[in-house]
């Protein structure tokens, strides 16, 4: 009985102990497995959220640059709205000079300026130029040599202003009756400018270029779309129409490269006005 009792017990026991291994393997793979889906959902998590927070950095720093290079693209257009007003600003006082001389052309003694005759001349300095057959037209007609000179006074004007232009930009006068008058602008330590050959063989013709005829037709200043010069450079030009008498008699202008007014653009120079005495 006792022996019975005993084998009842020690399986009870064993029973027990068995339970409560089952249970602690049940428990323990249970924990395990909660944990390592823990895990696998902490890192799914953490991989969704990395990748969130990767995007939207991402992403703000195309915003940030987008701006930043449209704040930059904004800055220049009004660099080069500043430049160009200022240059339409100048092409407009040559043409409140020129107008004031043509009016008061009595109180002006002529003068009688060079025609280079060589491709290379001296830079800020005012000359002019003779369409094809004007030469021989001026000394079978007075009144025209008397205009031509009395029109150069516009010389000192263009080289005041001349000179707050780089290379390769030219302030001139164009008449309407085929003369111009000319000053080549120079960069820092040049003394000479180049004179196309198309002008020593006097083969241009102001009044057929799209910066005259657009400032012409519209009858204020204007600017150009970009064309190719006739030195073969791509380039723009501010235009302002003049009048004698109230009549269309020619157009003032700087015409200005592209890569010069990049360079204009840089230097942001200072506008000022001509200073002309008779």
């Amino acid at each position: 009985m006792n022996m019975k009792k005993m084998g009842i017990q020690r399986r009870i026991l064993l029973l027990l102990l068995s339970a409560g291994l089952v249970t602690f393997f049940v428990l323990s793979a249970a924990s395990f497995i909660s944990l390592y889906q823990g895990r696998s959902d902490a890192l799914e998590t953490g991989g969704a959220m990395g990748k969130t927070v990767e995007g939207f950095a991402e992403d703000f720093a195309v915003r940030q640059a987008k701006k930043r290079i449209s704040d930059v693209a904004e800055q220049k257009a009004e660099n080069v709205e500043h430049v160009v007003e200022g240059i339409l600003a100048d092409a407009d006082n040559m043409v409140k000079t020129m107008t004031g001389i043509l009016s008061d052309s009595a109180d002006y003694s002529p003068i009688m300026l060079m025609t280079p005759t060589e491709s290379q001349i001296p830079g800020n300095t005012a000359y002019i130029y003779l369409r094809r057959g004007l030469s021989e037209r001026i000394f079978s007609d007075p009144a025209l040599m008397r205009e031509i000179g009395t029109a150069s006074n516009i010389g000192k004007c263009l080289e005041f202003t001349s000179r707050r232009y780089t290379s390769d930009t030219s302030c001139y006068i164009a008449s309407d009756n085929g003369y111009l008058i000319w000053v080549d602008g120079l960069s820092k330590g040049q003394t000479m400018a180049e004179f196309p050959e198309v002008y020593l063989k006097q083969e241009f013709d102001a009044v057929k270029r799209p910066w005259y005829i657009a400032a012409k037709k519209e009858g204020h200043p204007i600017v150009s779309e970009v064309y190719i010069s006739v030195e073969g450079d791509s380039e723009i030009t501010c235009a302002a129409p003049y009048y004698e008498n109230g009549k269309f008699a020619g157009v003032a202008g700087i015409s200005t490269p592209l890569h010069a007014l990049h360079e204009i653009i840089q230097k942001k120079s200072g506008r000022g006005k001509c200073q002309l005495r008779t």
